[in-house]
């Protein structure tokens, strides 16, 4: 029997085993042998994890491109090729070098032409696609909003040559304009002169009709004396 402890928590047993690490790191994997007669033997393996640097750089009727962006070989052992709901395993043993493309033919994939493809780890997961997932941008928060807004309301004033009110100034405007009326009686009175509204008070004889009536009996009077 043979049990594998791969140092992030996982434990399978089988003399052949897969598994998926999640996160990149440095991992100290145990191997545990034991037979039915008393045989024991344990052994002990650093496991290196990064991240696999590798696209689908093309798809066409030729085949589908891998590219192997770092560093390092890269095995690609049983991992899966994927296109128009079939798919390709790789056999085992198969390498990319370092920086380098190679081309998967479609006489040797056999599969279906398809404007998208995918590569599978030998779990199922997907390593890749084709086309690329795009990223969305975040949108902008509430807060970012509001201060826009805040910047354009400032702005505006300012292009048209008059100053910044708040809503206070806004209220104190509106009650000058109300008082508009008394302002522009006072310029009336000052200017055109108009009679002021005559008071029961005051009596007939202090009525200004009343005193025109006289002045013009007197111009006539003396018209008449005068000739």
């Amino acid at each position: 029997m043979v049990t594998w402890s791969f140092g992030d928590g996982m434990r399978k047993t089988g003399a052949s085993v897969f598994h998926e690490y999640y996160d990149p790191g440095e991992y100290l994997a145990v191997v545990h042998a034991t037979t039915a007669d008393g045989g024991d033997a344990l052994h002990e393996i650093v496991v290196t994890v990064k991240d696999a640097s590798i696209r689908i750089a093309s798809i066409s009727a030729r085949g589908i491109t891998l590219m192997n962006s770092d560093s390092r070989t890269l095995d690609l052992s049983l991992w899966r090729l994927s296109a128009g709901g079939q798919e390709f395993k790789i056999p085992a043993d198969t390498h990319i070098l370092a920086g380098h493309t190679i081309l998967f033919p479609s006489q040797v994939i056999e599969l279906p032409a398809a404007d998208s493809a995918f590569l599978l780890y030998p779990s199922g997961e997907v390593a890749a696609t084709y086309p690329p997932v795009q990223v969305m941008q975040p949108s902008a928060s509430p807060a970012s909003f509001n201060q826009v807004q805040a910047a354009r309301l400032d702005e505006a004033p300012a292009r048209q040559g008059e100053p910044v009110i708040s809503t206070a100034t806004n209220i104190q405007t509106h009650d000058e304009g109300v008082r508009a009326p008394a302002a522009t009686t006072k310029l009336a009175a000052a200017g055109a002169a108009l009679p002021s509204v005559p008071k029961k008070a005051n009596g007939l004889l202090n009525s200004p009709w009343t005193l025109s009536l006289l002045g013009v009996i007197a111009v006539a009077g003396g018209a008449f004396i005068f000739l």
